[in-house]
C-alpha cells in the first residue's frame, strides 16, 4: 500500500471519532463526512489521481427488510462503493431490490452515531452527551442488578423484531435468564392473522409458505406481493416466471383491492372492492365452488375436518354468502365471483393469499383465503400453501435458571405481544405492575402501529430505557441510552428469514468491512449483559453462529449456496434417497459457508400429513363462520364521508434506517411521489371537494389531523382516501420527515379477535382544504 493510501485509509478509520467535533452534540458522523471527501479532494491534489483503485468482493446479508438476500459487496480502496445480489442465494440469485440497491447509504448515514450517548437533558430533547462502553454498560448493568436483587425482573420489557436470526434468538434466551415473559416480538412484512390461522386451521404456530414457483394462478386479497411483501428480490422473480418464465403457458394473477397499487398495476386484473368486505368475496367463492361442484372432494373428505353438518362450513357458506348478497356488499359483480369461482378451480395449481400490511385484513380474511385453498386441494400441494420446514440449525443448550428468574417467569406478560396500543394501554395504567426498564433493539413499528402517539406518551411511565440503534430515529424520542449496533455491513450476521417458499434457510456473513465507528454488535452488548446469569459461554458472535452451524454440518441435508443447477442435482438426489456432503469435515463446511454465503435445503416433501396437519383431529380444520357483519368504521359517515386505506411501500417497507434519500426519491413512480407523503383522490371527488391536484389539504380522523399534498389518481376508488403509513417520524435524521403526529396517530386501533391483532379497515377520515 502506497503512503498516499496510508494517508486515506488514515483518515477513513482512524479519524472518525477523532472528528467527532464537526458534527453537531458531536454525538454523530455529521458534516464530517462532508469534511472528508474535502480532505480527500486536498490528497487527491497532492498525490495525483490513483485511477481506478484496487477492486474486491465480499460476501454479505441484506438487512434491509427481514428478508435476508445474500449480498455481493463491491469495495475500492477498502471502501464500499456498490452492493449487488449474490448469485449463489436461493432467495435473491443474483437480484436486488432498490432496499438493497441503497444500503450503502446506510453504511455512510451522516446521522450515525459514533459510540454510545446518554441524554442530557429532558426526553426528546435531543440533547445527548458521548460516553465510553465501559461507562454506558456498566449503568444499564447497575440498573438489571438492582432490578434482581429486588425480586423484581418481570419489570424489565423488550421491544424487537420478531425473528429466527441468531440476535434474536440471544434476546429471547437473556429475557428468560434473565426471569422476565415481557418480550415484545412485532413482526414486519407479514401479516399474524396468517400465523394465527396457520395454528387454527393446521395446529402449527408459524406463518404459511407459498410455492409461487409452480402455480398458474393467483387471487390475492390485497397483498401487496410486488411491493412490501414477504421478500421482494424473490417475489419479483416469482412473478416473471408466472408471466413469461415457461413457454409452454402464461399464468394470471388477480388482486382484489380497494387500492390500485403497484400490485394491481402489474396484476392481469385488478378488482375494486369496499374495504373491510374481502373475506365475504372469499366466502362468496367458496359458496360458488361449493355449489356447482368446482371443490376437492377428495381432499375435502380425507384430509379435513368441520365441513359437513348443519353449523359446518359448507351449510353455513352456502346459508349465508351467497353471491349476491356479497356482491351488495363489495361492490363487486355477481359475474365476477362466479368467474373467479370457475378459474380458480379451472387453472391449478392456484394459490390464494390473503395476507395485509402493515395492517391486517383480520382473522376472518385469513380463515377464509385458507378455506378457500382447502376447498381447491392446495394444502401442501405443488404450487400450494406450504409449511415450512424446520431450519436444523444446533440448538442453544438449555439454560438452568435460578430462583429469582422462575419467579419473574411465572408473572404475568403486562400484555398480548401483537398490538402496541395495548401495551402503550398496560404501561400507562401500570397494569397488573409497573415496568422499570425497557430495552427496544427494534423502532420501525412505532410509525406503523395504529394510535401510535399512545405509546410515546407511555413511555414517561417507565424510567429507565435503552435503545440500540445505530443512529438517531424514533427512539430517541424516548430512551435514555443509546447503544449504537455496527451496521449490517461492519459485522458478522446471519438471517433466517420467515417462511418464504417452505425451503429451510439460513443466510451467514463475516464483516465486508471493518467498524467505522465506535459501536459494538447488539447480539454481543445482549451477551455482555447476560454474563453473569451464565447463559452466554460464548466469547462473541462468531464463536454462537459456529456452534449453531454445527447442527446444519450433522443434518446430512441440504447444501451450502450453490447455483440453480446444482441446487437442481441435489435436490433430484435428495428425493432418491441420496445425499452427498459438500465437505469432509466441520471446518471446511464452515469455510465453504462463509464463501458462499449461507445454507439451504432445495426439497420440499409435499403431502406429509403428520407434519402439516397437527391439529386435535389430524385434519384441516374448517373454523367456525358467523353471519356476515359490517365493518365498524370509527367516525361517523356524515361527519367522516371518506374510508381510510392505508398502505407501505417498496422503498421503505421494513426499513429500520429510513434516512436513505435514495429510496425517498423513488417512493411511488404510479403517482410521480417523491420525499414527501401524498393523499391519493379519485379526480371526481377531487374536483367535487373543489380540491386540485397538488393542493395542500387537511386530512382528518377522529383522532386527529396532518396537513398534506393531494395527488389526484384515477386507480382510487370514489368513497376511499389512501395514504401511506410510516412516512413520518417523531425524531430522526436529516433525510426524514419529522413530525409531532403522523398518519399512524390518525388510525384507529380494533382487531376482530382475542389475538387483538390491528385490522386495517377501521377509520373514516374527512379531507379539506
Amino acid at each position: 500500500m502506497s503512503d498516499h493510501d496510508d494517508k486515506i485509509q488514515g483518515i477513513s478509520r482512524r479519524d472518525f471519532v477523532k472528528f467527532a467535533g464537526f458534527t453537531t452534540a458531536g454525538v454523530t458522523l455529521g458534516k464530517y463526512l462532508r469534511e472528508y471527501a474535502l480532505r480527500y479532494e486536498v490528497f487527491k491534489e497532492q498525490w495525483g489521481d490513483r485511477g481506478a483503485g484496487i477492486e474486491t468482493w465480499r460476501l454479505s446479508v441484506c438487512r434491509q427488510c427481514p428478508a435476508g438476500c445474500g449480498l455481493r459487496v463491491r469495495l475500492v480502496d477498502g471502501d464500499v462503493k456498490k452492493l449487488d445480489g449474490n448469485p449463489l442465494c436461493p432467495i435473491a440469485r443474483g437480484t436486488l431490490c432498490p432496499k438493497g440497491q441503497a444500503g450503502v447509504q446506510s453504511l455512510y448515514n451522516p446521522d450515525r452515531l459514533l459510540g454510545p450517548v446518554r441524554r442530557s437533558g429532558p426526553r426528546g430533547s435531543g440533547q445527548w452527551e458521548r460516553i465510553g462502553w465501559d461507562e454506558a454498560l456498566h449503568d444499564v448493568q447497575t440498573k438489571l442488578d438492582s432490578l434482581r436483587a429486588e425480586n423484581n425482573p418481570q419489570s424489565v420489557a423488550w421491544i424487537a423484531e420478531r425473528n429466527d436470526a441468531t440476535q434474536g434468538r440471544l434476546i429471547r434466551r437473556f429475557m428468560r435468564a434473565y426471569g422476565s415473559p415481557n418480550l415484545f416480538e412485532f413482526v414486519d412484512m407479514r401479516d399474524e392473522s396468517a400465523r394465527a390461522t396457520m395454528n387454527a386451521c393446521q395446529g402449527l404456530d408459524e406463518f404459511p409458505a407459498y410455492d409461487m414457483r409452480s402455480v398458474n394462478f393467483i387471487l390475492s386479497f390485497g397483498t401487496p406481493v410486488l411491493e412490501s411483501w414477504l421478500s421482494p428480490a424473490w417475489l419479483t422473480r416469482q412473478y416473471g416466471r408466472l408471466r413469461r418464465g415457461r413457454p409452454d403457458r402464461r399464468g394470471r394473477l388477480v388482486q382484489v383491492e380497494s387500492r390500485m397499487s403497484p400490485t394491481a398495476i402489474g396484476a392481469d386484473e385488478w378488482i375494486p372492492i369496499e374495504p373491510g368486505t374481502e373475506a365475504a368475496l372469499a366466502l362468496a367463492i367458496a359458496h360458488v365452488m361449493i355449489r356447482e361442484g368446482l371443490y376437492d372432494r377428495a381432499f375435502v373428505e380425507e384430509q379435513t375436518a368441520g365441513f359437513d353438518g348443519d353449523d359446518g362450513f359448507r351449510a353455513t357458506v352456502l346459508r349465508e354468502y351467497a353471491p349476491g348478497d356479497v356482491s351488495a356488499r363489495t361492490g363487486v359483480s355477481v359475474t365476477t365471483i362466479f368467474r373467479l369461482a370457475r378459474e380458480l378451480a379451472a387453472h391449478k395449481p392456484a394459490l390464494v393469499i390473503g395476507e395485509q400490511t402493515p395492517l391486517s385484513g383480520g382473522i376472518s380474511l385469513e380463515s377464509a383465503v385458507h378455506a378457500l385453498n382447502a376447498l381447491n386441494g392446495m394444502i401442501d400441494r405443488e404450487g400450494g400453501l406450504l409449511t415450512q420446514r424446520p431450519l436444523p440449525l444446533k440448538p442453544l443448550p438449555e439454560l438452568t435458571i435460578d430462583e429469582t428468574a422462575r419467579h419473574g417467569l411465572t408473572q404475568p406478560l403486562i400484555e398480548k405481544p401483537t398490538a402496541l396500543p395495548r401495551l402503550a394501554d398496560a404501561i400507562s395504567e401500570v397494569s397488573p405492575y409497573p415496568l422499570e426498564a425497557l430495552f427496544v433493539s427494534s423502532s420501525r413499528f412505532f410509525t406503523v402501529a395504529p394510535e401510535a402517539e399512545k405509546f410515546f406518551a407511555s413511555t414517561e411511565k417507565i424510567p429507565f430505557i435503552v435503545s440500540f440503534s445505530s443512529l438517531l430515529d424514533d427512539s430517541v424520542a424516548f430512551a435514555d441510552f443509546i447503544l449504537p449496533d455496527h451496521s449490517p455491513l461492519e459485522k458478522w450476521q446471519d438471517a433466517a428469514p420467515l417462511p418464504v417458499n417452505g425451503r429451510p434457510m439460513w443466510a451467514v456473513s463475516a464483516p465486508a468491512i471493518e467498524p467505522l465507528l465506535d459501536t459494538r454488535h447488539t447480539g454481543e452488548v445482549v451477551m455482555e449483559l447476560g454474563r453473569n446469569l451464565g447463559a452466554f459461554p460464548w466469547k462473541n458472535i462468531t464463536e454462537v453462529l459456529r456452534f449453531e452451524a454445527e447442527g446444519l454440518f450433522e443434518a446430512r441435508r441440504g447444501t451450502p449456496y450453490t447455483t440453480s443447477y446444482e441446487s437442481a442435482w441435489i435436490s433430484q438426489l435428495e428425493l432418491g434417497g441420496w445425499w452427498i456432503p459438500s465437505a469432509r469435515t466441520f471446518s471446511e463446511f464452515w469455510r465453504q459457508l462463509h464463501d458462499r454465503g449461507g445454507w439451504f435445503d432445495p426439497v420440499y416433501h409435499y403431502e406429509r400429513w403428520p407434519r402439516v396437519l397437527r391439529t386435535a383431529s389430524g385434519k384441516f380444520e374448517f373454523q367456525p363462520l358467523q353471519r356476515f357483519e359490517p365493518t365498524k368504521w370509527v367516525g361517523s359517515e356524515r361527519e367522516f364521508p371518506f374510508k381510510l386505506k392505508v398502505f407501505t411501500v417498496l422503498t421503505t417497507a421494513g426499513l429500520e434506517d429510513p434516512n436513505q434519500p435514495f429510496l425517498r426519491e423513488t417512493l411511488a413512480p404510479q403517482v410521480y411521489a417523491r420525499w414527501k407523503n401524498w393523499i391519493e383522490i379519485n379526480p371526481q371527488t377531487a374536483k367535487r371537494l373543489g380540491i386540485g391536484d397538488k393542493d395542500w389539504v387537511w386530512l382528518e380522523s377522529p383522532l386527529g389531523k396532518l396537513r398534506m399534498r393531494v395527488l389526484t389518481f384515477v386507480g382510487a376508488m370514489p368513497d376511499v382516501v389512501s395514504v401511506m403509513i410510516g412516512h413520518e417520524h417523531r425524531a430522526g435524521g436529516q433525510f426524514v420527515v419529522k413530525n409531532e403526529s403522523t398518519v399512524a396517530d390518525l388510525v384507529a386501533y380494533r382487531s376482530d379477535g382475542t389475538n387483538m391483532i390491528p385490522l386495517a379497515a377501521t377509520t373514516r377520515v374527512k379531507v379539506y382544504k
